[in-house]
């Protein structure tokens, strides 16, 4: 159909075969946003006077709802976690919040561990159909530093141990400077077997479902617990947005507060 022929009644027929399809708002939504995105480039090289994507309706887009372990849930992962493929990329996520990219593009020339820090720069990622490819954070916000718990320090002091075992396995082939979290002959891991792995392992288990990614609510929820402010978060978290931070990667979780609920039954 040439463009001049398109309507809103159309574009709003294919958006009503796509729910009745069975496609989330969300994915919807995304459609029309590249159409309405495609023939705004029309209506500026003067193929079309107005963007008939401008009012075509969308279905209501209704968030997801995050799972979020609670404390106990994460000591029973911790527990029944310790041996498996890539835990300790798991436990550094909870420890740093860190991304999956970031954790697995994180080489030891980032990480002092006598200061208790480390720096993000580099992020890994996998490519389509195979192989790995090395970039840097999508955003200012995203090249961060990042303060380390004694008991992260503790937990990147031991793979360093192994790591020096792995070393003498595989002589001649370990690279100047390595990747925290890698195979034992030092190559690069890839994202996606970290998160294969983590599914295997949470069912394996009985645990409540959820995702790699929602480790890092995790982390960002136990800091807000713990009484971390909403710019300090942001900034951990590598977001340019505190808004984007609190709605998105800070939950309430059952029981949270009750230690400051006490206090209200005394006033009252």
């Amino acid at each position: 159909m040439p463009i001049q022929q398109l309507t809103t009644q159309h574009l709003q027929a294919v958006v009503s075969e796509l729910s009745k399809a069975g496609l989330s708002g969300r994915t919807i939504d995304h459609f029309v946003a590249v159409i309405h995105n495609a023939l705004n480039q029309a209506v500026r090289s003067k193929l079309l006077t107005v963007n008939p994507a401008t009012e075509v309706k969308k279905p209501r887009v209704i968030p997801p709802e995050v799972v979020v372990w609670d404390s106990q849930t994460i000591k029973r992962f911790l527990e029944v976690g310790v041996g498996a493929p890539y835990f300790d990329a798991y436990r550094l996520i909870l420890y740093t919040g860190l991304r999956r990219s970031e954790i697995c593009g994180l080489r030891w020339s980032a990480v002092d561990l006598e200061r208790g820090g480390l720096l993000v720069a580099r992020t890994r990622h996998s490519r389509e159909g195979g192989g790995s490819y090395e970039d840097t954070p999508k955003s200012r916000a995203g090249r961060r530093a990042i303060e380390l718990t004694e008991g992260c320090i503790q937990l990147l002091r031991r793979i360093q141990e192994t790591q020096q075992l792995y070393r003498m396995e595989y002589p001649g082939v370990w690279p100047d400077d390595p990747y925290v979290i890698c195979r034992p002959n030092g190559e690069a891991m890839r994202v996606d077997n970290l998160d294969e792995q983590f599914l295997v392992l949470i069912r394996k288990y009985g645990l409540p479902h959820t995702t790699l990614h929602k480790l890092r609510h995790c982390h960002a929820t136990m800091l807000n617990e713990q009484g971390f402010g909403p710019k300090e978060l942001a900034e951990r978290m590598g977001h340019s947005s505190v808004l984007l931070t609190m709605d998105i990667y800070t939950h309430i979780r059952p029981g949270a507060f009750s230690d400051k609920l006490k206090g209200l039954d005394d006033l009252l």
